[in-house]
């Protein structure tokens, strides 16, 4: 009964998923429980939060600009690599770069 109001309340809150059940161990629901047997919320909310206040990694990340978590693009997109290579595949096929495998078995001869 507590672990499925803290579920709800940690989701409720943005946490990642793959941090949920490390956030509802290490969270402290000793006293939860009313008088009559039910769980009160507010208390699950605020033995979540002791948890996000001491750990600060768990909280659930920004959606703004200067959120730095994620996939960064490096490079070139791979659309645009993949059309350098076929763009050079023609090049070579119709023998564009004859010259260069001439300066390069001219100039670079590994026969020392």
């Amino acid at each position: 009964m507590v672990q499925n109001s803290a579920t709800i309340q940690v989701v409720e809150l943005g946490i990642d998923a793959k941090s949920i059940p490390y956030v509802i161990k290490m969270a402290d629901f000793k006293e939860v429980m009313n008088t009559d047997g039910t769980v009160d919320a507010e208390k699950v909310k605020a033995a979540i939060n002791k948890v996000l206040e001491d750990v600060p990694a768990l909280k659930p990340a920004d959606s703004g600009a200067n959120n730095n978590q994620g996939f960064t693009q490096i490079g070139a997109p791979i659309r645009l690599v993949s059309m350098f290579w076929v763009y050079h595949q023609k090049r070579h096929k119709r023998g564009l770069y004859q010259d260069f495998y001439y300066f390069h078995s001219f100039y670079c001869s590994y026969n020392l």
